[in-house]
């Protein structure tokens, strides 16, 4: 049967490095086509937060969760460092959950490989 979650945890995607950004963006574009699964990302800091929510909004994608009406990460209580606000690096410390795209599967496949587009 086919995934209906994945996780991808620290892919380091957030730092807007452009080799990591061109392995791991069009894998992204293809868990948020048409009918895939959900998709939950981690990061180790917030400037990669910061990082990776700018590249899924190139990619159009839908957050299942939100806070304070915002689509950003939240920090994860089960991380290595419990989710302490005090803390600038943790493993698995922020998260954040898409499911689909806004784009549609031509559009999204595009901007997955579009990378110095994506990274302009």
């Amino acid at each position: 049967p086919e995934p209906t979650l994945a996780i991808c945890m620290n892919m380091g995607v957030g730092t807007l490095d452009e080799a990591v950004v061109e392995k791991w963006l069009p894998m992204y574009a293809g868990f948020l086509g048409p009918g895939r699964c959900a998709l939950v990302i981690t990061c180790r800091c917030e400037a990669e937060a910061m990082g990776e929510a700018a590249l899924l909004e190139v990619l159009g994608a839908k957050p299942i969760m939100r806070r304070d009406s915002e689509t950003r990460h939240m920090r994860n209580l089960y991380s290595g460092m419990a989710g302490n606000p005090d803390a600038d690096f943790d493993e698995n410390g922020w998260f954040l959950a898409f499911a689909g795209s806004s784009l549609s599967g031509e559009e999204l496949a595009k901007a997955g490989m579009d990378v110095p587009g994506t990274l302009a």
